[in-house]
This record gives C-alpha cells, structure tokens and sequence, in this order.
C-alpha cells in the first residue's frame, strides 16, 4: 500500500512541473533595421515574426506559421519578405512587411547567383527538426539532436 502512494505521489509531482512550450530565437538582420523571431512550440508548429525594433513582437501582426520537419528558405530586403515554396504556410500575418510566397526556381533565380544569396538581400536558412538557424551563412543558433528543447 506504502507503494502505491509513492508512486500515486510521485506521478502527482511529476505532472506538475512544467514543461516549455516553446523555443525562440530573436535575431537581427545584418545592414538592415528588422529584427526576427524564430519559435517552435511543442506539437509540430513553427512561427517567424518579424519587426522594425525587438520589443514590439508580442504585438508583431507580421508573421508566418508552419508545420516543422521540413527547411525554411526566407529572403529578406527592407520590407519585403520572401518564402520558398517548399513548405505549406498554415497561417500569416501582414501589417509593416510584405510577404510573398515564391516557387523554388524563382528564389533561386532572384535571388541568388552563384549559389550565394544576391546583395542587398539577407538569406534566412531553418532547419526545422533541429532548430539550426543561419543568417548569411552564419549560425545564430546551434540546434541539437533535441531540436531546441
């Protein structure tokens, strides 16, 4: 019986810490005035939002949302915002930016020459599943064999 209410107590316990619900990574974008957040929550969602200084994003109305497991390709001038067509967007958000969904050749056709991204353009790379994020070829943040968690 001492049994039982150890591990009824401990099951209890147990479920009552929390766990994070999400991961981020906030990040400026190189020459230009626009900062960008990359979040994956628990169950599958992945959302970037974008704004013109770090503190506005809980009230950010620019923003893209998509299943993870795949990579995401995003080009970035001024306002403009320009996604890869190789995953599905679920939901977006337009306000201060544009956002534009291209097909593959087009991005790679646009925007970049040589298998580098063109100049003035800022090219974002996610990997998703291990939440690697890369800004013009530089790691902003290391994922792991964990994705982030």
């Amino acid at each position: 019986m001492k049994a039982f209410f150890y591990i009824l107590t401990m099951v209890l316990f147990l479920s009552c810490i929390e766990t994070p619900k999400e991961s981020s990574c906030i990040f400026k974008l190189p020459q230009k005035a626009v900062y960008a957040k990359a979040i994956k929550y628990r169950g599958g969602k992945f959302k970037m939002l974008f704004a013109f200084d770090s503190l506005s994003f809980d009230t950010s109305k620019d923003y893209f949302e998509f299943m993870t497991g795949g990579y995401l390709q995003v080009i970035v001038d001024t306002v403009n915002i320009y996604i890869n067509s190789q995953i599905t967007i679920l939901e977006m958000g337009k306000k201060e930016f544009t956002i534009d969904i291209v097909s593959d050749s087009i991005f790679s056709n646009t925007y970049f020459q040589e298998n580098k991204w063109k100049i003035p353009y800022t090219f974002i790379s996610i990997d998703t599943k291990l939440f690697d994020v890369i800004v013009n070829g530089e790691t902003v943040k290391a994922g792991d064999i964990y994705g982030g968690w």
